[in-house]
């Protein structure tokens, strides 16, 4: 594993021959997949324009790779009034079919969980990552 400061840089260095591969979000990658100087490997979700990359499932892998996501945050102090306006607004954006298609050429799938699920999917995350630590020895 070769640490980077981003993605820009890993796949410099890919391209370059200095690593052999990289592990990155699939948008990162479309634009160096589709002029060919890349193969997919392998990828976490299915993707409708990349039947040919196996999922890591198809591979034989039970546990997947940890998602990409982006979630939004506000100060614990905002008052109820204010999510209750925000929350909705961002479900009816995250759910519009143009935002949807703008985002997908990027490798990115506009998914809308309300706070519930995502704090939910953070929490056994974390405890997904403790798991791994701790059978990898990293945890006292």
């Amino acid at each position: 594993m070769v640490p980077f400061t981003g993605a820009a840089p890993a796949v410099t260095a890919m391209r370059g021959g200095h690593i052999e591969g990289v592990i990155l979000a699939l948008g990162t990658m479309t634009a160096h997949i589709a002029s060919g100087a890349v193969r997919g490997l392998a990828i976490s979700t299915k993707w409708p324009e990349y039947p040919d990359i196996p999922t890591l499932t198809e591979l034989g892998y039970a546990q997947p790779l940890f998602g990409i996501w982006t979630g939004f945050f506000a100060p614990a102090s905002v008052p109820g009034e204010v999510t209750a306006v925000l929350v909705p607004a961002l479900e009816r954006t995250l759910r519009a079919p143009d935002l949807a298609a703008r985002l997908k050429p990027l490798g990115i799938i506009a998914d809308y969980a309300p706070p519930e699920k995502m704090l939910a999917e953070m929490r056994d995350e974390q405890r997904r990552v403790r798991e791994i630590a701790r059978a990898a020895g990293l945890l006292k």
